[in-house]
């Protein structure tokens, strides 16, 4: 079996994030749905401690219009992995403090873009096939309704990449989150 797949360009495995390090909205709930089974050496990994708790990070750097313009289309072309590709902690977590949750096809696991999660490395021998998607509740936007931002410092919003479900319009980016 071929090892290092997806370890640079789009398909990057990342190491432990918050998906609002790349400027997603603080509100946004993440859908994950495996296809197949899958193991704890094929899925993801969860940092419950640090939900709360800030860890020093990469995202300052971290501008989504200078990502679309520019980065976006030359990480694509990398074979492997180049600083700056992407926000990430800055120090290696230990993986004794990860959660693995494994689920059956067709569960729903749903978490927050706040919560620091990575990619696990897949040593299981097979392709991990998921489905996933992102929703944003607006009213929870326009009250201010998400988790805090203990350490996130992205420029940009994703917001507008929202589409409302009721009409299919764009959802605007002047009611960002802080």
């Amino acid at each position: 079996m071929t090892s290092g797949f997806l370890n640079a360009g789009p398909g990057l495995l990342l190491e432990a994030h918050r998906d609002t390090w790349y400027a997603d909205p603080f509100s946004q709930i993440n859908w994950w749905m495996p296809i197949f089974d899958y193991t704890t050496e094929s899925g993801m990994a969860f940092y419950p401690h640090y939900f709360t708790k800030g860890i020093e990070n990469d995202s300052q750097f971290y501008d989504l219009q200078e990502w679309r313009t520019n980065g976006m289309a030359q990480a694509a072309k990398r074979k492997e992995r180049v600083p700056g590709d992407n926000s990430m902690a800055r120090k290696k977590l230990e993986s004794s403090s990860d959660l693995r949750i494994v689920m059956p096809p067709g569960a729903i696991m749903l978490f927050s873009a706040a919560h620091l999660h990575a990619t696990t490395p897949n040593t299981s021998g097979r392709t991990r096939f998921s489905l996933d998607f992102r929703t944003v509740n607006m009213q929870d936007v326009l009250t201010g309704t998400s988790a805090d931002n203990v350490d996130t410092a992205a420029r940009g919003t994703t917001l507008g990449d929202f589409s409302r479900l009721s009409d299919g319009s764009k959802l605007h980016t002047e009611a960002t989150e802080d």
